[in-house]
């Protein structure tokens, strides 16, 4: 048996309800886990939020766990813990600054890094763009490249 792919997820939050972020991330948890992969996300053992305050921009927080230093070091210790980083910068509402910084983490690490961003998209950049080693226009595009990938048909 070989060692599963661990694979960490960004996607835009900037602008979302904490319950459509909630969502996002438990479908492509339960997509990505379907096809054999290990998956790491920022909403990991973040029930500390609910109820909490946190104001990213200011790095407020009533909990350590949800500190701007406490997100920033864990999430950047699953980006360098992973083998791939997939990003879906999909239909982004707002820039995200904490998805910029992933995936820039991401790319200084040198893993395989997957972005998906529609022609247009409010992150096109060439930083962006030279950064991520494929991007697709859809989730499912994206999808079906990670299925193919864990399965050795690449």
């Amino acid at each position: 048996m070989h060692k599963p792919f661990y694979i960490y997820c960004v996607h835009a939050m900037s602008g979302l309800k904490g319950e459509e972020v909630e969502t996002y991330y438990k479908k492509a948890k339960t997509d990505l886990d379907a096809m054999g992969y290990y998956t790491m996300h920022p909403m990991c053992a973040k029930s500390e939020l609910k109820g909490n305050k946190f104001a990213p921009k200011a790095g407020e927080s009533s909990s350590p766990i949800v500190s701007a230093h406490g997100i920033t070091r864990r999430d950047h210790w699953m980006v360098r813990k992973a083998d791939i980083v997939f990003a879906d910068l999909s239909k982004a509402k707002s820039k995200s600054t904490g998805s910029i910084a992933e995936i820039s983490v991401a790319y200084t690490h040198g893993k395989h890094t997957i972005g998906v961003m529609e022609k247009g998209n409010i992150h096109e950049h060439a930083f962006m763009s030279e950064q991520f080693d494929i991007i697709f226009e859809t989730y499912a595009e994206a999808m079906n490249y990670l299925k193919k990938l864990i399965a050795g048909e690449y």
